[in-house]
Parts: C-alpha cells; structure tokens; sequence
C-alpha cells in the first residue's frame, strides 16, 4: 500500500501492477488463451 497526500482532501486510488520480464514471459509462455 501507498499513500501520497498532495494536501488536496482525502481519495483513495487502487492501482495494480504486472511483472512483465522476461523471465516472466519465459515462465508463462505455455499459458495461451
């Protein structure tokens, strides 16, 4: 979790984020849709 205060009142943000190296590519490369 992190918060930043810009001093600007109170929001709330979900933000997600992916591992898109290429070990994880290598890794799930056998995964198709």
């Amino acid at each position: 979790k992190i918060n930043v205060d810009l001093g600007l009142g109170k929001f709330s943000k979900t933000v997600l984020g992916n591992d898109l190296t290429y070990k994880y590519l290598q890794i799930n490369a056998d995964y198709r849709t």
